[in-house]
């Protein structure tokens, strides 16, 4: 369904504002507002010029007190706004709905968080010292409501940094209906706890008392008990983001952002790490490839975990233009109206493979290479060979792929399948799948597919994507179903967008497994029997390594 932006504009010119004493240059005002919304107050602080207009960078967070203490009065500052007031910009924080000093309830990322947003963004959008134009930035949540609010395309919306963020609250909870466990694939972080749940919001940052002594009005006053009284659908947000076997119910889809991503008109520059295991590239993929609309689209991916690289660029990464480079332009860009030669020379999309080269190309949606998954009457399993055997195994119900990697080939409590070398460097950019055809002992459980790299004459194996599948929503994420015990079916494995280049002598290695305790919460089935049988096959988004910039 589409959302709709609230016919509350007209309210907005209630807002409170409070000046308070700025700290900053004399030509800046440092002010503060509670600005009336359909679910409650949105409260925003900002710096902005004393005489004339500027364009305004919000930042809207659920974190308040990780930037500053509870003093509404306190001055909230960080890299962005010490960067672009000096440049003209007028800088704003805002909290969440539900969050900080905001009132409401927290939404978990749903139509009242966006819409609330938006509207946030439309009052500064239309404060007498401001040009009309209004970016975002922002890492992980404070991204995800960046692309929230823009499906929404309120009209003062210009331009949005979505940097690490959430698109899609079900795959940042589960991978299709499977919970995940772990957030990145070192070594150090293989060791499996769970990310993704509500706890933290309901309980921690959400629904928190207003300490701002100079606003304790009778209306927000009496708004808070009715919420505190309501619950702010807390068991609900509990409930869901604890499922052992979720469905993907209305209460997900209407959170599912990136279905509604060809509503966007502002620009967008997304950042995103195919190695951050904590919010998922699969987040930055659906979103960014349903972006039809978008006045422009750029997007800088690469090998890191979840950071942000404009405050804090990973060392070591060899970017063929400083991003700070493309941050500054993007918004002269679409906030002030000015571009350069230099800026529009900037490649749109900077995408760094593991083998440490940036390109100018995405092609996720190339066409797919399909390799048949076949085991011969007896031994190993093969990639893109034929054969009449199974590959059958016995799941402990708490396999791990730390284990696999060590010898992908072992196949001890798994199977395996080897491709043969490639002759020439070759790259997967995008997302794979593992079309399977099965046979199951239990009617439940769960299949890990992992992709390995493994060079000649090498016996442990480099992860290169992976997926995981519960079996009982094989065939919709909407309907649980059993399986058929013994019995032949089909069910589909989709593997996690990566950006890869696999060297020329290297072969690929597939395990097909009962569990993956380092990145799912394994479904407990000890001792159940599973055939993946001839006719299944590996697809994979193959072709050229392609030129790099420089």
């Amino acid at each position: 369904m589409r959302l709709r932006l609230p016919v509350l504009l007209a309210s907005l010119v209630v807002a409170t504002a409070l000046a308070v004493p700025s700290h900053a240059a004399t030509e800046w005002v440092e002010e503060r507002a509670y600005v009336p919304t359909k679910y409650g107050e949105m409260y925003v602080d900002f710096v902005r010029p004393k005489t004339g207009k500027a364009p305004v960078i919000l930042h809207i967070t659920p974190y308040r007190y990780l930037y500053t203490d509870a003093d509404p009065g306190a001055s909230r500052t960080d890299f962005y706004r010490a960067r672009y007031n000096r440049d003209g910009y007028a800088y704003a924080y805002g909290d969440l709905l539900g969050t900080g000093l905001s009132g409401g309830c927290w939404n978990y990322g749903g139509k009242a968080e966006a819409e609330s947003g938006a509207a946030l963004v439309e009052w500064l959008g239309t404060r007498p010292w401001s040009n009309g134009k209004v970016g975002m930035v922002g890492t992980s949540y404070d991204g995800a409501i960046q692309l929230e609010i823009a499906t929404l395309a309120p009209k003062h919306l210009a331009a949005i940094v979505p940097q690490e963020p959430v698109s899609s609250w079900y795959e940042y909870n589960y991978d299709h209906a499977v919970t995940h466990n772990s957030t990145d694939d070192t070594s150090a972080g293989e060791t499996g706890y769970p990310v993704g749940t509500p706890d933290l919001f309901d309980f921690v940052l959400g629904t928190t008392p207003n300490p701002d002594a100079t606003h304790v009005t009778p209306e927000r006053a009496q708004q808070d008990a009715r919420d505190a009284a309501s619950g702010c659908g807390i068991s609900d947000h509990e409930l869901r983001g604890h499922y052992a076997q979720p469905e993907y119910t209305d209460f997900w889809k209407e959170r599912d952002w990136a279905l509604r991503a060809g509503n966007v008109k502002a620009a967008v520059l997304f950042q995103h790490g195919w190695r951050d295991m904590n919010t998922k590239p699969n987040n930055f993929t659906r979103y960014w490839l349903n972006l039809s609309k978008a006045a422009e689209k750029r997007a800088i991916v690469g090998q890191w975990e979840h950071t942000d690289i404009f405050d804090t660029p990973p060392s070591g990464v060899p970017f063929p233009v400083p991003p700070l480079d493309v941050l500054d332009g993007f918004f002269a860009k679409w906030l002030k109206g000015r571009t350069s030669k230099e800026y529009e020379r900037f490649p749109k999309i900077m995408s760094e493979a593991q083998d440490k080269s940036f390109r100018s190309t995405l092609p996720m949606t190339a066409p797919q290479t399909s390799l048949v998954l076949a085991h011969p009457a007896a031994g190993a399993g093969t990639l893109g060979v034929k054969g009449t055997g199974n590959g059958t195994f016995v799941n402990s119900g708490a396999e791990a792929s730390k284990r696999y990697k060590a010898n992908p080939t072992a196949q001890q409590g798994f199977t395996a399948y080897t491709g043969a070398a490639v002759r020439k460097d070759t790259r997967l950019a995008g997302s794979g799948s593992v079309v399977l055809r099965m046979t199951c002992s239990l009617p439940r459980g769960q299949v890990a597919a992992t992709l390995f790299d493994v060079g000649p004459e090498a016996t442990a194996g480099k992860v290169i994507t992976l997926g995981l599948l519960d079996l009982r929503f094989r065939d919709s994420l909407a309907v649980a179903k059993d399986v058929p015990t013994g019995a032949p079916f089909n069910a589909t494995v989709t593997l996690r967008p990566q950006d890869y280049v696999l060297a020329a002598g290297h072969h690929l290695v597939l395990t097909i497994a009962g569990s993956d305790a380092v990145w799912g919460v394994p479904d407990a089935v000890a001792g159940q029997q599973i055939a993946v049988l001839a006719g299944s096959v590996l697809r994979l988004p193959l072709g050229t390594a392609g030129a790099v910039l420089g």
